[in-house]
């Protein structure tokens, strides 16, 4: 298979998950389905549930499990005890989680889970494009732990990801909304200080970045510094709804 020549962006997200991707034709970047509708009318679906579960072992002794909605149909199911969520917030530890699989007990560790969520979204979107996916960027919470993201870096490296950026979730909201805003303003000098705050499914995170634009003899522009980025790693929505 060809490799697409560009960068995939990944939000791997403790509640959901999509990808975006560069549409060559239409020079624009666009989020690309991981799903359709199984119903008539027949619509895409760009963002799915971070879900998994481990349904059987087939013939040749690969585990077969289900990903995203079709996860979340099966949690009412002879299935439902091998249902995962929210696991991107164990990756960087060293728990073993148990599952029953065609009577046989298996052990996964929350990379191994995490890894088998983000190689379904990779397959999903090499089937869109047509392409082998060899470059790509992940974007994870502010305040991940070095173990965390060691455990990133292993997915990508066992996924035979060539290159990959990693950055954090609130700057790479803010990079979007300056670009946006630069577009909006057709590129008019300016200063500003922006401030991003992501509230996810499993932290929550911040970004202050300063943004200068210049348009000096034609020649355009964008200074983006980044004052800080802080976070807390265990303030979610999980957390609030376990306290409600």
């Amino acid at each position: 298979m060809e490799s697409y020549e560009y960068c995939v962006a990944i939000d791997f997200g403790t509640t959901n998950s999509c990808c975006a991707y560069y549409e060559e034709k239409d020079k624009k970047i666009s989020l690309i389905p991981l799903d359709y509708t199984p119903t008539e009318p027949i619509e895409p679906i760009y963002v799915i549930p971070s879900l998994i579960i481990y349904k059987g072992i087939d013939d040749n002794n690969v585990i077969e499990y289900k990903v995203g909605f079709e996860a979340d149909n099966l949690r009412v199911s002879s299935y439902a005890a091998n249902l995962v969520e929210s696991i991107k917030r164990k990756l960087g530890q060293d728990e073993k989680l148990n599952f029953c699989i065609d009577g046989k007990n298996i052990e996964f560790t929350p990379r191994e889970i995490a890894h088998d969520i983000i190689k379904h979204i990779l397959e999903k979107v090499e089937d869109e494009i047509g392409k082998k996916i060899v470059n790509c960027v992940i974007c994870h919470p502010s305040r991940f732990s070095l173990s965390q993201v060691n455990d990133l870096k292993w997915i990508i490296k066992e996924l035979k990801i060539e290159k990959c950026f990693l950055i954090d979730e609130a700057s790479a909201a803010a990079m979007e909304y300056i670009h946006l805003r630069d577009k909006d303003r057709g590129g008019i000098p300016e200063e500003y200080t922006l401030a991003v705050y992501d509230f996810g499914g499993g932290t929550i995170d911040l970004t202050l970045t300063n943004v200068e634009v210049k348009n000096e003899d034609g020649e355009k522009s964008i200074n983006i510094k980044t004052v800080d980025v802080d976070g807390e790693r265990w303030l979610g929505g999980d957390d609030v709804t376990q306290a409600m």
